[in-house]
């Protein structure tokens, strides 16, 4: 059963400033007017998802779509928006492969093992212990730099049947390879070719409520929409833990990807092993660019100082495409006014986007 969530109108505009938006857009442009593929790659799919889509249609050059969704609400919500917009100027295919049971041979568990090192964040552990949503006065949210004592107890508790969690998901896969399975994880099942119809995909789902990837072609786009949601099982099956980690979101932050991107956008949870991913993994091609949403986090530094000494940001302009504003004056941080002077303050969102381009 498909749990409900409370699902924010799919109109195309990201949540993003105006201006921001049109820093990723602009890099996409780019890499299409030299005419070759251009692959782009998101973590944390939505309005951002269904623009690109849009931008894609509309150029003359190939596109290969990549979107990554760990929330079982909200993906077949998005996925019949994405349907609907391939199949605007004509008929579009659409395709299910839902995931094998995980099996684990032991060169991928060292694989797994060298995840959980490499893309861990001591920060956000902090954070998780603490139960703090921040470790900084951003998004209304008050720190707590004292020492709860029965909070950390808490939640370092949680902590300990997240990682139990993984464990066992890990040990099930292992014991599936003994029983005779040699498939590898994230092995694919037989392509279901589905009806483009409206409301076709959802009703499926439904009923086929499994994570998987749904293809959807039109034209010179291919869009590739992953279903990974988070460990559920009888050590922690509740919700995401602040902003989830690869103990919480394995199959999330390890989808399999192959070569590199034109432009990667993380917008969505794990936010820092997904950007420490794209960092160790050597996701981005050359003259291409990472985009981070949201990037005055001060938990992300970390990540960010893997690309460069001297991170680079972009200062949003609080005014989303559609003509909303993204913060109300009384939303406070990250949302400030400065200027050179006290002529010339302005509402800003300081340090909404990162930007890194690789050489």
């Amino acid at each position: 059963m498909i749990p409900e969530i409370k699902i924010q109108p799919l109109d195309g505009s990201p949540q993003i400033s105006d201006n921001c938006w049109q820093a990723v857009l602009d890099t996409l442009r780019e890499r299409a007017s030299e005419g070759s593929v251009v692959r782009y790659l998101e973590w944390g799919a939505g309005n951002s998802t269904l623009a690109v889509l849009e931008l894609a249609r509309e150029s003359k050059t190939p596109f290969e779509i990549i979107a990554i969704d760990h929330n079982t609400g909200f993906f077949p919500v998005l996925a019949e928006a994405l349907i609907e917009q391939a199949s605007a100027d004509g008929e579009a295919t659409v395709s299910w492969r839902a995931l094998q049971p995980y099996v684990f041979s032991r060169d991928h568990f060292r694989r797994l093992l060298a995840d959980k090192r490499q893309l861990v964040s001591s920060p956000m552990r902090w954070i998780a212990a603490w139960g703090n949503h921040r470790i900084q006065y951003t998004e209304a949210f008050v720190p707590r730099f004292g020492f709860p004592f029965a909070t950390i107890v808490r939640q370092l508790m949680k902590l300990g049947l997240i990682e139990l969690a993984w464990w066992w998901w890990v040990a099930q896969g292992l014991l599936r390879r003994g029983s005779g399975a040699n498939a590898e994880p994230f092995e694919r099942g037989a392509e279901e070719r589905l009806t483009a119809a409206p409301g076709a995909f959802a009703t499926y789902f439904a009923s086929h409520t499994t994570p998987g990837e749904l293809t959807i072609t039109c034209g010179k786009v291919v869009m590739r929409f992953w279903h990974l949601p988070a460990l559920s099982n009888i050590f922690w099956h509740k919700g995401l833990l602040i902003d989830g980690s690869t103990a919480q979101l394995p199959s999330f932050v390890g989808v399999p990807l192959e070569g590199t991107f034109d432009v990667v956008l993380v917008d969505g949870r794990a936010r820092v092993p997904c950007i420490m991913r794209v960092h160790r993994d050597h996701l981005v091609h050359s003259g291409g660019r990472l985009f981070v949403h949201d990037a005055f986090r001060a938990e992300m530094m970390e990540a960010f100082l893997r690309f460069s000494p001297t991170p680079s940001f972009i200062d949003g302009s609080n005014t989303m495409t559609n003509g909303t504003i993204r913060c109300p004056e009384e939303y406070g941080p990250p949302q400030m006014y400065n200027g050179d002077s006290l002529d010339t303050r302005t509402s800003r969102v300081l340090q909404e986007l990162f930007v890194w381009k690789r050489d």
